[in-house]
């Protein structure tokens, strides 16, 4: 063998060792990788990091993800204060109020890199991303209205406000009019010193699910009872051929006659069922919203002033997460009811979200059937 080939061979048994060396380590071979979980559209946001918000009963669509590297699957969790949860696989989402959610997504391989020769090399070191995005629940609008009413001034009237969705604090303000003194007591009842007109608003609170709203003002109206006619006084006179005699009589005034005319008749209170939702969610779909609307006009055809609302459902899932789910059902029908009776044009009727149940059933919970028909929302509905 020459130099020059004795040198080469010696160079290559050289670096043989060290190159080996390297290999063995493993090495990752994860080509287009981003080196983190990106969320799609319409999440925005960069580098592992991302937001977006819906608001309050919406239901919501977690993005589909992705780290770069083909054939990657993922698994998801969820936590916040909204309430919320999400299966391993990133179906399912739920949230319970408004809030804020964290979704974070992993990416999930068993083993990643390259073995001398080709093959996973069966180490732990694999590369793992994620990815997190930050959904925040805006809390639901709702609207409050008050009516006009003309009343005596001797007389004081009960403020009622109606239409509104929430649970929050409702407070009424004097906000301007023709008449002097104008004043709410603690009773929510208003008065007023003089004859004129009184702007009162009424105000409901912000609560976990809703947001604040305020009312048009609305008139109401003080009279001067009308004051009644004097009595008739009547004089005749007789002569005679030596006296002249005058008589005067007083004919009193009969006081006025009220007459009181039959009561309007009055629809009997009734019930009616949404439902079946689907399984852990309190979205409403095509049918569900159809008997929404049926109820709706029920309502505006009978007259009907409150309803009542109760959410059940069935035994699948925790009692905590049934509670909150119940709740969130009976919040998508008022608010679905709310925008059909605004349409039909009838405003002054007080929807009422009140504790149902999960363990109220219908039908047994052993059967699709049976669960089928407890996944549902009651409303009461009644003339005042």
């Amino acid at each position: 063998m020459t130099p020059v080939v004795r040198g080469v061979v010696a160079f290559v048994v050289a670096l043989a060792p060290a190159a080996f060396f390297v290999t063995s380590a493993g090495a990752d071979t994860l080509t287009g990788a981003y080196g983190y979980v990106a969320f799609a559209p319409p999440a925005s946001g960069a580098n592992g990091s991302y937001s977006d918000s819906i608001r309050y009963p919406n239901a919501y669509t977690v993005p589909s993800v992705s780290d770069g590297v083909s054939g990657d699957t993922f698994n998801f969790s969820a936590s916040g204060s909204s309430g919320c949860s999400i299966g391993a696989k990133g179906t399912g989402f739920t949230y319970a109020n408004a809030g804020v959610c964290s979704i974070t997504a992993t990416s999930s391989r068993a083993d990643d890199d390259q073995a001398p020769g080709g093959g996973p090399d069966g180490d732990a070191d694999d590369t793992v991303f994620t990815g997190t995005l930050v959904l925040t629940i805006l809390k639901a609008t709702q609207s409050i209205s008050l009516g006009s009413q003309s009343v005596s001034i001797a007389t004081s009237i009960q403020l009622k406000a109606s239409g509104y969705l929430g649970s929050g604090t409702i407070t009424y303000a004097v906000v301007g009019g023709t008449a002097s003194g104008c004043s709410i007591n603690a009773s929510n009842r208003l008065i007023s010193s003089s004859a004129g007109t009184c702007l009162v608003t009424a105000t409901i609170s912000a609560d976990s699910i809703y947001l604040g709203a305020t009312s048009s003002p609305a008139t109401i109206t003080f009279t001067v009872p009308a004051t009644p006619p004097p009595p008739t006084t009547t004089t005749s006179t007789t002569t005679t051929s030596t006296t002249t005699t005058t008589t005067t009589t007083t004919i009193p005034v009969p006081p006025p006659v009220h007459i009181i005319s039959s009561p309007p008749q009055v629809a009997p209170p009734t019930s009616m069922v949404i439902g079946p939702f689907a399984e852990g969610s309190f979205a409403l779909n095509a049918k569900l919203k159809k008997q929404v609307e049926a109820m709706a006009l029920l309502i505006k055809a009978k007259k009907y002033k409150t309803v009542d609302l109760a959410g059940y459902t069935d035994n699948v899932f925790s009692p905590a997460f049934n509670l909150a789910l119940i709740q969130s059902r009976a919040a998508a029908v008022a608010s679905e009811l709310a925008s059909d009776l605004a349409t039909l044009s009838d405003a002054n009727v007080t929807v009422t979200i009140v504790s149902g149940g999960p363990v109220i059933v219908l039908a047994s919970n052993s059967t699709a059937k049976g669960r089928a028909a407890n996944r549902r929302v009651v409303a009461t509905l009644k003339a005042s």
